[in-house]
């Protein structure tokens, strides 16, 4: 069910717009699936004992202007990146799931779990920026539109993926057909091979 915050003043009118929003932190914690044979639709997510952090943090904040930054240990692989952040993707996803464009906010990304890990790195990152919209925004999406973005975006990440490897087996001369090529497209390969390739999950 939606928020009971629905008139957001647009066009923006920053006054209107500073008594409405409100900023927001969200964490999303590490996570795996594929916990043994048979038990495929089981996950499950992760914590350290010592109570540290193991996840991707996104706060998102009301900006005079649209703003993208990022920091944490692992941020340094994100900003070699060729296209937008998935921070960014799953923002214009959000605003065409609301059906309007969102306010200027300041979006920040904590990048906390290495890149291709099999950690949830992506699906961390997903989940930490739906739930520090919602929030700031007053949450105007409903439980099965969140869901249906999460899911969205983390299918668009496995096919780039899945794209990225084609394109990578190809130039190590791996016959499409083969056994390793087969092998690449079984779940429990392609965390190995993407590492192995120098690919980001």
């Amino acid at each position: 069910m939606a928020g009971s915050r629905t008139s957001l003043p647009q066009p923006w009118d920053h006054a209107a717009m500073d008594a409405f929003l409100r900023p927001a932190r969200a964490f999303a914690p590490a996570s795996i699936g594929n916990v043994a044979a048979g038990f495929d639709l089981l996950g499950a997510a992760l914590a350290p004992i010592d109570g540290s952090l193991l996840g991707d943090v996104v706060t998102a904040a009301p900006a005079e202007r649209p703003a993208f930054t990022l920091s944490g240990p692992y941020a340094e692989g994100l900003a070699r990146e060729d296209r937008p952040n998935l921070v960014l993707r799953v923002a214009e996803a959000f605003a065409a799931r609301w059906g309007r464009p969102l306010p200027p906010l300041a979006l920040h990304l904590e990048k906390r779990l290495p890149l291709a890990s099999g950690l949830g790195s992506s699906a961390s990152s997903i989940v930490a920026t739906l739930a520090a919209l919602q929030a700031a925004l007053g949450d105007p999406l409903g439980l099965a539109d969140l869901l249906a973005l999460g899911a969205e975006a983390l299918g668009a990440e496995a096919e780039a993926l899945r794209a990225d490897l084609a394109a990578r087996l190809r130039e190590a001369g791996i016959e499409e057909g083969s056994l390793v090529w087969r092998r690449a497209w079984d779940h429990h390969w392609t965390q190995a091979l993407a590492g192995a390739l120098g690919l980001k999950v």
